[in-house]
């Protein structure tokens, strides 16, 4: 049985990390931290877990030594923490795998122009950006992981095929984004209180999302070509689910046949990612509480543009349950561990 701690246990990427760790056959929650002052019963924010953990959390200050036994550690943790706690671990020797954004850029310039405050360049570029379906021979062993943000694991995986086969052209990648609000967090904000975001749906930081370069950085990194991106994100009044419509130019005429073709060769042996057949459009429904992501590919002839539509759960593949598929492929565990079980249907 592998050990595990939890920073930042409540919140909601750290509650749901709880949820598919309890139920991991070869991982046990030997402790969890967060940013109270006083120890706690997880039940008191997630009261679902009545009769089923007893786990106690503790205060971040008042657990900052690095206790023996640690197999890994996930810090769910606000931007500009984690840079903070996790060399402690690796001195340690203890793999961290971290929610935020604190390492997933190896440039320090980039990551300073994007996220305003500096971060060691030597932990910068010790990071492995977690997402497996790219990036999966670097991620075993590895001690510190960037787990990718939501929007940009939708995306990525929408986009990857036709990168690495050279259907499109680079250049002209746009990507129209639908995120719920759990995306945004659980600590209250005045935007997206009930009346706020009830009955609504708009468009935030157009243009200037801070997972534009994330994904052009990756992406690039991935295909050996310069990917420039439109990013347009919105908010949509449901609590988890993420659809990216992504749409490029091809760079010679595809037929619809060849695309798909291609797609379901790309992913034909990853366990996480399922390509659509055109009578079955993805929904954010059908990944709810999963670690997969569904894909449709369209060929528009008329425009001789590639569209595809990628649908992730924000809270699973798009932050808990990749985390933990991350700590299986560290630990030398099946990746898919603890993660192959149904979605709720409603």
């Amino acid at each position: 049985m592998k050990n595990v701690k939890l920073v930042g246990a409540t919140g909601y990427a750290g509650g749901e990390t709880i949820r598919l760790l309890l139920s991991h056959p070869e991982v046990r929650i030997q402790s969890a931290t967060y940013d109270g002052k006083e120890d706690a019963p997880i039940t008191a924010f997630y009261p679902q877990l009545r009769g089923i953990s007893d786990l106690r959390v503790a205060s971040i200050d008042q657990s900052a030594d690095v206790e023996d036994g640690l197999d890994a550690v996930f810090m769910a943790v606000p931007d500009n923490v984690a840079c903070k706690l996790a060399p402690a671990y690796l001195a340690k020797g203890v793999p961290v795998i971290d929610f935020s954004g604190d390492f997933r850029f190896s440039d320090s310039n980039t990551h300073k122009q994007w996220y305003g405050f500096d971060v060691d360049e030597s932990l910068l570029k010790k990071a492995i950006y977690g997402l497996p379906e790219l990036f999966r021979k670097q991620i075993p062993g590895a001690k510190l992981i960037a787990n990718p943000g939501c929007y940009p694991t939708c995306a990525l995986l929408a986009l990857a095929p036709a990168l690495k086969g050279g259907f499109v052209d680079t250049e002209t990648v746009i990507c129209d984004a639908k995120s719920g609000i759990s995306g945004a967090g659980r600590n209250p904000k005045s935007f997206l209180h009930f009346p706020e975001r009830n009955e609504n749906l708009s468009a935030y930081k157009v243009a200037s999302h801070r997972h534009i370069p994330e994904i052009e950085v990756h992406g690039s990194a991935f295909s050996g070509k310069n990917l420039r991106l439109t990013f347009v994100p919105h908010l949509i009044p449901i609590n988890r689910g993420m659809l990216c419509t992504i749409y490029a130019d091809l760079l010679s005429s595809q037929t619809q046949k060849q695309m798909n073709d291609a797609y379901l060769s790309f992913y034909e042996n990853e366990p996480f990612v399922r390509v659509l057949p055109a009578s079955d459009m993805p929904s954010v429904n059908t990944v709810a509480g999963t670690n997969f992501c569904d894909l449709q590919v369209h060929v528009d002839e008329h425009t001789n543009r590639l569209i595809v539509v990628s649908v992730i759960d924000n809270l699973v593949k798009g932050a808990s349950g990749q985390a933990v598929q991350n700590l299986n492929l560290i630990l030398g565990l099946e990746e898919t561990t603890g993660l192959m079980t149904p979605g709720q249907y409603l």
